[in-house]
This record gives structure tokens, C-alpha cells and sequence, in this order.
């Protein structure tokens, strides 16, 4: 994805969990993440997208160490943090940082924004008392608050103004990697594009690597340099933006790009709807996991195993039979 070493390198990245069921008490293996790969260079912006269940907040929560992965390597500028022990981890915590998808249940409500947004500087020992409150007067100015506003408590905010608090308190510690989950899933429709715009902004200004978390393809476009489709804890597809957006080559992206509101639809333009739900990651498909609810599903499907296959220099697919489809 980049000719220069990217900051964030994944290979072969899978989550396991274990858990007794509640029949019988045997124990059941689920696959949460399967033999994830990609490469995020540096002020480069990965998207992952697709539906519930998929796997991306577990990928990105794998990346920050938050999780512990099965097997695989997660190498962070270099260093294979998958490794490292809690105290040589540690320095590494500065480094990345996550907005999480929900703007309320992230802030203590108990605690004063500003303090929030502090938490981070106390405890990697940056600065005194009072450079740490001038660093948080400048962060809430960047997200576009106001410094007298970090006196207030959570309740006092809207839905967007928390989530701005909650860029701020990522970016407190001026990381180089940033997990964006869902950031703006859990906010309204005419708040969504501002908060998209502030943390495009910011990736450019700031020189930010990102791993954006969505489920909806249309609210990547225009932020996202390169998109990986998920799905079943698979990766199915990825491409540069453009590319993905402009040529396709698995069925299940084009099911997702024909979800996504577009003016043209109604003149020609096809809705691809889904059949049945997401297959369960306890006992998922054969072969290509998505071949349950594809139309061009053939019997080779169910066989040949799932394998990423280069279509051009900035694109892969899974799908085995993207030549006939998409020829």
C-alpha cells in the first residue's frame, strides 16, 4: 500500500475466543478474525468496512493491543508489538490512541471533560499542571470547542460536541496512529459530515496514520485513501478509494455500494439486497464465507479455499470467479 516502510504493518492477523455453550457446556470456538494482512503508511487513511459481526472492531482493538491476538503480527513502526510485554508495550500506548463509537458511554460522567481529556498527559508524565492545561485549552480549540468549555461535566454536551472531546482526548498525547471505531455511527445524520470533515482535517494537519472503523461505504469515500472490505472476520476485498468505488471485484462490496444512498438510484442504478444474515463465526462456511448469500454462488465456491487474489497493482479479491462476474 506504500513504497516507503508503513507505520502499521498487520500479517496474518486472527482472533480466536474461546467460550463453553450452553448446552451440554461444550467448549466453542469462534473465529473472530481470520488471517487478517494489510499495511498502513504514514497520513494514510485505511478504511475497514461491512456489516455487524464482521471483525473490524476486534482488528482494530488487535492492533492497539487492547486484545491479545491468537496468532499473527501487528508491527508498529517497526516492532512487533504482539510480542512485547506490558511494560515494553508501554511506550508504545503514546503512540496510538482510539476514538470509540459511542459518545456517551466513553466519557465518565462524573469526571470534568477537561480532567478526561488530561487523563492521557497525567499518565504518560507529560508536562506540569500548568502546561497540561494549556495543552488541553489548545486541543479543545483544535476540535473546534472552546477552553472555558472543559470546566463542564459530559451532560452538558451534545451528541457531536462529545465525540469532538472525545478526537481531543485521543489526540492529547500527539499520537502518529489513531483507531477511528465507528466514530460517528451514534450520531445524527446532519452531525456525522462534521465530525468526518474535522478528522479528515485533522489526519492531514497533523500527519496521522488512521484505521477508520464503518459500516457504511458511503461515509469512507471521500475520507479513506485505501478501503478492506470485511466480512466473517475475513478480509474479502481492498483497493485504493477510487479504485473500489469505480471497479469492484467482489460480490459482496457490490452489495454494500448499492446500500448506500446515491441520487441515481431509481434510474437504472441496481439494489442488491442481501439474503439471510451474516453465517455464525462458530460454525462458518466452506470455502468463500459469503457464498451463503451470493447470487453468482457456485459449487466451487464451497470448495476452493478462501485466498486473497492481486487484480491490479492497488487491488486484491477473494472472489474466485470475479473474471466471469465482473468480465
Amino acid at each position: 500500500m506504500t513504497a516507503l516502510r508503513p507505520l502499521v504493518q498487520v500479517e496474518g492477523l486472527t482472533k480466536t475466543f474461546l467460550s463453553r455453550g450452553a448446552v451440554g457446556g461444550r467448549v466453542q470456538t469462534t473465529k473472530a478474525v481470520s488471517n487478517v494482512s494489510f499495511a498502513i503508511g504514514r497520513s494514510e487513511n485505511l478504511a475497514l468496512v461491512g456489516e455487524s459481526g464482521s471483525g473490524k472492531t476486534t482488528t482494530g482493538r488487535l492492533l492497539l493491543r487492547l486484545l491479545d491476538a491468537t496468532s499473527g503480527m501487528v508491527r508498529f513502526d517497526g516492532t512487533d508489538i504482539a510480542a512485547l510485554s506490558r511494560s515494553a508495550l508501554r511506550p508504545f500506548r503514546r503512540r496510538m490512541q482510539i476514538v470509540f463509537q459511542d459518545p456517551y458511554s466513553s466519557l465518565n460522567p462524573y469526571l470534568r471533560v477537561g480532567d478526561a481529556v488530561e487523563e492521557g498527559l497525567i499518565i504518560h508524565g507529560i508536562g506540569n499542571a500548568g502546561q497540561r492545561r494549556d495543552r488541553v485549552a489548545e486541543l479543545f480549540e483544535l476540535v473546534g470547542l472552546r477552553a472555558h468549555q472543559a470546566e463542564r461535566f459530559p451532560h452538558e454536551f451534545s451528541g457531536g460536541q462529545r465525540q469532538r472531546i472525545g478526537i481531543a482526548r485521543a489526540l492529547a498525547v500527539n499520537p502518529e496512529f489513531i483507531v477511528a471505531d465507528e466514530p460517528v455511527s451514534a450520531l445524527d445524520v446532519s452531525v456525522q459530515a462534521q465530525i468526518l470533515n474535522l478528522l479528515e482535517e485533522l489526519r492531514r494537519k497533523l500527519g496521522l496514520a488512521m484505521l477508520f472503523i464503518a459500516h457504511d461505504l458511503a461515509v469512507v469515500r471521500y475520507v479513506a485513501t485505501h478501503v478492506g472490505v470485511m466480512y466473517l472476520g475475513h478480509i474479502v476485498e481492498m483497493a485504493t478509494a477510487d479504485r473500489l468505488f469505480e471497479a469492484t471485484r467482489h460480490p459482496y462490496t457490490e452489495a454494500l455500494l448499492s446500500a448506500a444512498p446515491r441520487l441515481e438510484l431509481g434510474h437504472g442504478a441496481e439494489r442488491i439486497v442481501l439474503s439471510g444474515d451474516i453465517p455464525s463465526p462458530i460454525d462458518p462456511p466452506s470455502g468463500c464465507p459469503f457464498r451463503t448469500r451470493c447470487r453468482h454462488a457456485r459449487t466451487e465456491c464451497a470448495d476452493a479455499p478462501m485466498t486473497l487474489e492481486a487484480v491490479g497493482p492497488d487491488q486484491v479479491t477473494a472472489c474466485i470467479r470475479y473474471r466471469e462476474i465482473y468480465s
